[in-house]
This record gives structure tokens, sequence and C-alpha cells, in this order.
């Protein structure tokens, strides 16, 4: 039926699969009357194993290479077989598996969902995949017992990369904080104190009384912040004030810049 193709091919994959035959698209309509646009409500995308299960080299040896090839009429016993050697997947090892894929399109119902693994499985288990599946090729076992072993160990996996993860990750958060750390304890006080932002700053004013090992500043780091309060972070300096002007450890923080600036520093008075 030509209204099945367009521009020489088949619309959907249902017409390709009848060859266009009419009859059986005719009947189609009265189960689905977009047979003509449907193309599947699930994809089955290629398999793949867990872990690379390698290859073994395998072997099949023509006996009547002339015959299969036209040379002979009729065949005899006189040839000699000639063996083709060829690559295999090994069978996988116990406990290893291989995912297929499906994945849901259009308005896929959990029933389609359903049939699409049951049929999958049975498919998988009575027919088998692939060529020289009469010689043990690509059968697999599908059953649910076997596939309850597989979500179990797919779990393990994934809790264990999880955690491989998470380590790999804290590692590299140590790794850049020390590497943040040694570029700190390489600058110099005064780069240390232009490097921090007001609120960095406002913090470690707050904490000029302190003894350093209490987290207060050294001396030579006193030094830089009261330069950096008298000049280009004044402005901080007049925020901490006002607030100072409410007492507490503030105002105590205060009194301590002023007296440092007055037995330790040549600058002039604190603004």
């Amino acid at each position: 039926m030509e209204a099945d193709k367009r521009d020489g091919h088949y619309k959907s994959d249902f017409a390709w699969a009848v060859n266009g035959n009419g009859a059986i698209l005719e009947a189609a309509k009265g189960i689905n009357p977009d047979h003509g646009t449907f193309g599947g409500s699930i994809a089955f995308l290629p398999s793949s194993p867990d872990e690379d299960p390698g290859l073994d080299l395998d072997v099949v040896t023509p006996h009547h290479c002339d015959y299969y090839e036209g040379k002979l009429a009729v065949a005899t016993d006189t040839e000699n077989p000639i063996p083709v050697y060829f690559p295999a997947v090994r069978p996988q090892r116990d406990g290893h598996f291989f995912t297929f894929p499906l994945i849901l399109l259009r308005n896929t119902s959990e029933e389609d969902v359903k049939t699409a693994k049951l049929w999958l499985a049975q498919g998988l288990a009575l027919f088998g995949v692939g060529a020289k599946a009469n010689s043990g090729y690509g059968w697999f076992d599908s059953s649910p017992e076997l596939n309850l072993k597989v979500s179990d160990k797919k779990r393990v996996i994934e809790d264990a990369k999880k955690k491989e993860n998470e380590q790999k990750q804290a590692k590299r958060d140590e790794d850049l904080r020390r590497e943040r750390q040694a570029r700190l304890d390489a600058m110099t006080p005064e780069e240390k104190i232009a490097a921090m932002d007001d609120l960095q700053l406002e913090s470690k004013v707050r904490a000029f009384f302190k003894e350093p090992k209490r987290g207060g500043p050294s001396e030579e780091e006193k030094i830089a912040m009261v330069a950096a309060l008298k000049g280009p972070r004044l402005s901080v300096w007049i925020q901490f004030k006002a607030k100072a002007s409410r007492g507490g450890d503030l105002a105590k923080a205060e009194q301590s810049i002023r007296e440092f600036n007055k037995l330790k520093t040549e600058g002039g008075k604190m603004p």
C-alpha cells in the first residue's frame, strides 16, 4: 500500500515488517488505527557485560568447501577438511552477567514493559542469540533466581563505587586544603591581610586582643592589620568602630588596637 510509504520507504517498523502487505495492514487498523506511524513503544538497546569475559580461539571445520562453493555437484568424502579459526566470547564466570537495557517510548504501559521483559527473557533462554547456538553459543540464563543474585551484586558494586568516589573526593578536598594552606603559609602578613575580604578581616579585628594560641593574630599580623585599617581597609575600621560603641569584646578589641598602634607603630593615631 503506497499510503504506508513515504519517499519510497516504509513509514513504520510495522509496515516494513509485513512488507507492506495490504491485508495485514488493513487488519491492523482495527487494532491500532495509528499503525502507519507507529514505531514501537519499547527500544531494545545493545547488551553489554559487567566485566569483559575475554576471548577464546575456536575452530569450525567445513568438510565440503568445493560442494558449498558450487565446484562439485555432489558432496563426497574426497575433499580435505579446512579448519577455520575464529574468536569466540568466553563463557561468563559465576556471578557475572550481561545487561539488556530497555528504553520506554511514547505512551508505554507497565503491562508493555512486563511483556517485553518476559519475551526477552524467554527468547534468551529458549532460543539464544547470534550464530552457532546449536554449538552452545549465545545462551543466557534469565531465571528470577539469577536476576536476584545479579541485583544484589550490582548493589554491592554500586555501594563500593560510591564509597570509592567519596574517598577520592575527600582526598581531593584535603589536597586542595593543603595547597591553599601552603600558599597561605608562604604569604607575608601584609599579603595575608590584603587577600582577606571584609568579613574575614573583621573576624581578625574582633580577635585582636586574644593570644595567638587562642585564635588571636601574631605581632607581625597585628602590625599589618593596623597599617591596613589606617590605609586601604579604612572602611572596615570605621564600620567596626560603630559596632564597638555597644561595648563588650568589640570595645575591648578597639581599645587593644589603639594601644598597640600607640606603642608599636609610628604611623600616627588610629582614625
